[in-house]
């Protein structure tokens, strides 16, 4: 943020404007229009809502945050109990003359010579849990610090945010005070203009007199362009900031 000086409309008195210049992923947002849609005029403190849901600084720094959380999660799992279960099925078709028996080995009792097919399940648990892991402890407390810093980091950037929605929201409305402003400059000039053009017409005004006026009025209209350039510029750049359309900003 910078301050400069400005001209004012008086040679003896100058105003100061304030300029905030965004860079980087808070400059940009993503469409919140469709999510919240603007209803009436925008004002200072939906703009700065609108920027702390909408704007990429703070949505990325969000996602930073979600990030270092499911880290310290998988951190912390390191030193819980560790559950782990199997399930199995086997099914068997044995041929008894493999292990030496035959139709009537036991007195002419029948034997069948294939046993089966038959299942047989297999379901085993266990839980190991690990007494003592210094390295494990010391990886959940990094991960656990890494959410804490992030979450500094994230108070920091909603502070900017807000710094930087309400900067451009107010500049936005200096710009459209200081088109009305020129606009009514413009106004006071093309008078004069007109009312020299017909002191010039009845001869009691010089043609030198009737084209500094024309000069003059040519210089407001073109001042006023240029904030009207000015405005539109601010618009787009408050809109970048909260989500919204440009026609929207204000």
């Amino acid at each position: 943020m910078g301050q400069a000086p400005v001209p004012g409309t008086t040679t003896s008195v100058n105003t100061l404007n304030v300029t905030t210049q965004t860079l980087g992923p808070f400059s940009g947002s993503v469409n919140g229009s469709a999510r919240r849609p603007l209803s009436g005029a925008l004002g200072i403190a939906d703009a700065i809502d609108r920027g702390l849901d909408f704007n990429l600084g703070a949505e990325g720094i969000a996602q930073a945050i979600r990030q270092a959380q499911g880290q310290a999660t998988i951190a912390r799992s390191e030193l819980l109990p560790h559950i782990a279960a199997t399930a199995s099925q086997t099914r068997l078709q044995i041929n008894l003359a493999v292990f030496g028996l035959q139709a009537n080995a036991f007195g002419g009792v029948p034997i069948p010579a294939v046993v089966g097919p038959y299942n047989y399940f297999d379901v085993r648990a266990r839980v190991t849990q690990t007494i003592l892991d210094l390295t494990a402890w010391r990886n959940y407390q990094s991960a656990e610090e890494i959410v804490r810093a992030d979450e500094h980091v994230m108070n920091d950037a909603r502070d900017l945010v807000v710094l930087a929605v309400g900067a451009s929201y107010l500049q936005v409305s200096a710009a459209k005070e200081r088109v009305t402003a020129e606009q009514a400059q413009l106004d006071t000039a093309t008078a004069l203009f007109q009312q020299a053009s017909q002191q010039h017409d009845v001869g009691v005004l010089a043609q030198t007199d009737v084209n500094r006026s024309r000069i003059q009025m040519l210089t407001e209209r073109q001042r006023l362009e240029t904030l009207r350039n000015d405005l539109a510029k601010q618009k787009i750049s408050l809109a970048r900031l909260i989500g919204l359309p440009a026609d929207d900003a204000l």
